[in-house]
């Protein structure tokens, strides 16, 4: 009996040491991934506390807001193909890399908070691209500062419901429970999360260091995917005449198309680019999207 515990003992020590090792060795990866957007990062002060940025390339503006478990980094990625012919500027929002999250993190003032941004960067009209999370963002900053938006790209975003909630209807957090927000953690439930999202392995690695987003995630589920049933009277969608792309997959699992179809219906100058396959990621129609944001761009000038 002795020799069996202490064999089960050894196996187990063995594979605490090994999921040790495989885990320190994938936050090494996700640091030396980072570290060249560090270098490339920038920030300023504002109203909000610090805002950490990207900013490469020349002509027209775009603003990309990126998505839950997202910074500075992942904007960046999302648009860099496009830097050869347009500016890109990619912020991290409150509580991702590099930027503070104020005590009221809501998605009215982070709109207020990009809007000192661009100040400050002497930029007076942008293309505002909300990818995810950041959709509601970027139709927020629409509303609350048209002259300032030449068109919205709405990609893989969340929408505002179909009707409003009643008043005495509970708002729910959407994200990833607050518990779970470690390295770790999201870590070890990877495999579940990528097959979820339709992440490639190079993708899931953006994802760390969560330490470094995880203030951002939890807000993102109070204030930025809750933002459509918490303020839903703000989002005055008919009255919003900028030009809006709107770019989604129909089996995406985490933003629904039939949500954004609907959010559409409501919008007065709206153009659907709708794939059938890609998730929540649109895995495979990078050059397809890269198009219809640059045709979206030329026609809108």
């Amino acid at each position: 009996m002795k020799k069996i515990l202490l064999i089960l003992a050894t196996i187990i020590i063995l594979g605490i040491a090994i999921i040790g090792i495989c885990f320190s060795n994938w936050m090494k990866k996700a640091e030396e991934r980072l570290a060249p957007y560090k270098e490339k990062a920038q920030t300023v002060d504002s109203s909000y506390g610090k805002i950490s940025y990207i900013d490469e390339g020349e002509g027209e503006v775009i603003l990309i807001l990126h998505g839950l478990f997202g910074g500075y980094d992942q904007g960046y990625d999302s648009m860099k193909s496009l830097i050869g012919n347009y500016r890109v500027i990619a912020p991290s929002r409150f509580g991702y890399i590099g930027s503070d999250c104020p005590e009221d993190a809501s998605v009215t003032n982070q709109a207020h908070a990009l809007k000192e941004l661009l100040d400050q960067l002497g930029v007076e009209k942008v293309y505002v691209v909300g990818t995810s999370a950041g959709g509601l963002c970027a139709l927020k900053f629409g509303i609350l500062y048209p002259e300032s938006v030449k068109g919205i790209g709405l990609y893989c975003s969340g929408s505002i419901p179909a009707s409003k909630p009643k008043d005495n209807q509970e708002v729910k957090y959407y994200s990833v429970p607050k518990p779970f927000c470690n390295d770790f953690t999201i870590w070890a439930i990877g495999p579940i999360m990528r097959k979820q999202m339709s992440m490639t392995k190079e993708t899931w690695l953006s994802v760390f260091p969560v330490s470094e987003r995880a203030k951002g995630v939890v807000n993102d589920g109070y204030e930025a995917n809750a933002d459509g049933e918490k303020n839903y009277d703000d989002y005055t969608l008919e009255n919003l005449h900028v030009p809006v792309l709107i770019l989604h997959a129909k089996d995406d699992q985490m933003a629904s198309y039939e949500g954004v179809a609907a959010m559409a219906e409501r919008l007065p100058n709206v153009e659907m680019a709708i794939f059938e396959q890609g998730g929540h990621m649109m895995t495979g129609n990078d050059g397809e999207v890269n198009k219809k944001i640059r045709d979206f761009i030329e026609e809108n000038k």
